[in-house]
């Protein structure tokens, strides 16, 4: 009968201590998320991650969240804003007056793409409890990061297992059977950024067959436009002048302007090649240079002035490289067509190498 008594005794005591907080893992701790702080991008972009990290740690079922509301209003009762604090001292303290277990900090840096940060301190012991970061190469993989970021608080945290990023994962196994490899940053990959770009740059112009007998090397300047997602598509203009090998007077001055297609293979993340096709017409002013027919003579110009519109064609490609998340270095080489409309045939045919800076926005 002792020994019963003594064994419930034991066993009742064991209870006690095991239901302590803090021998075994917690589930659904309490937590504050403070405001992130933002480097190299706008208030407006650091409050959304800030956001999208509260709706994702919801979302984990791991942690109760404590609401934005009450926190402002400890803040404003103690004569602080958010923005002010993200050291940790601050952090405990805000993380006592709501009665939190943990607060969360983070940050988001942009360099090169994004880098989301996240840090959860324990308020009771004043310590940093977890920590981790996550890349996004833009803003399409943003909330990607902030997920994962997530899945990994509750794992580490709480000891719950749950999957955010479901597409992702199959994505990520996708691109690896494709690619071969199962590192993080894979070698080679379509290019599939949301953006628009704008590019300018000089262009040199080499005639070829027949047409390198009447003009000397061309020189000029190019814009194109493009937007840019699983394909390239965008309008380009170039302004081209033309030197007669045979008339020191004679010049071709061509104005082609085009439509592009084509697609965007990037390797290591930082170098893409882009081929393209691409039609459209050419605006073409010939003084003192044989072989340029109108269709129809324009005789208020000069004797010897000829203008003409044409089709034009052409193929290629540029090879880019991208220094930062809005910068990038580009050169190319393109062989252009200029269609005569009448005959039906190649009027003149030559390649244009060009190279310039472009931006992304």
């Amino acid at each position: 009968m002792k020994k019963t008594a003594s064994l419930l005794i034991f066993l009742s005591a064991l209870m006690m201590i095991l239901a302590e907080p803090g021998f075994a893992q917690a589930k659904n701790p309490r937590i504050a998320i403070l405001e992130f702080t933002a480097n190299n991008t706008t208030k407006a972009f650091e409050a959304m991650i800030r956001n999208k990290m509260e709706v994702a740690l919801f979302q984990t079922k791991a942690f109760t969240i404590v609401e934005r509301k009450q926190i402002n209003i400890v803040l404003r009762e103690q004569g602080l804003q958010m923005t002010m604090c993200s050291n940790t001292d601050c952090a405990v303290q805000v993380g006592k007056l709501v009665s939190a277990e943990y607060v969360a900090v983070g940050s988001i840096d942009r360099l090169n793409g994004y880098t989301i940060t996240l840090k959860i301190i324990s308020v009771k012991k004043g310590t940093v409890k977890f920590g981790h970061s996550e890349a996004a190469k833009n803003d399409n993989e943003v909330q990607y990061a902030v997920n994962a970021i997530a899945e990994i608080a509750a794992r580490e945290m709480t000891g719950t297992e749950v999957v955010l990023n479901k597409e992702k994962r199959k994505d990520d196994q996708a691109a690896r059977q494709y690619s071969g490899s199962g590192s993080g940053k894979s070698f080679f990959s379509f290019r599939q950024d949301k953006s628009k770009n704008i590019n300018a740059g000089l262009v040199i112009v080499e005639p070829i067959n027949s047409f390198a007998h009447r003009v000397k090397t061309g020189y000029g300047g190019g814009l194109r436009l493009e937007y840019r997602d699983a394909i390239v598509a965008g309008i380009g203009m170039e302004a081209v002048k033309f030197y007669s090998k045979t008339d020191k007077t004679g010049y071709l001055f061509d104005v082609p302007v085009f439509g592009t297609l084509g697609i965007s293979m990037t390797f290591w993340d930082t170098i893409s090649l882009v081929p393209t096709v691409s039609g459209g017409a050419v605006f073409s002013r010939s003084v003192n240079v044989g072989g340029f027919q109108l269709p129809v003579p324009l005789n208020y110009f000069n004797r010897g002035t000829k203008h003409a519109i044409n089709a034009t064609v052409r193929s290629g490609g540029s090879l880019e490289f991208h220094p930062g998340s809005t910068l990038k270095l580009f050169a190319g080489g393109y062989y252009c067509m200029i269609l005569d409309n009448k005959k039906h045939r190649i009027k003149y045919d030559y390649v244009s190498l060009n190279a310039g800076v472009g931006a992304m926005f």
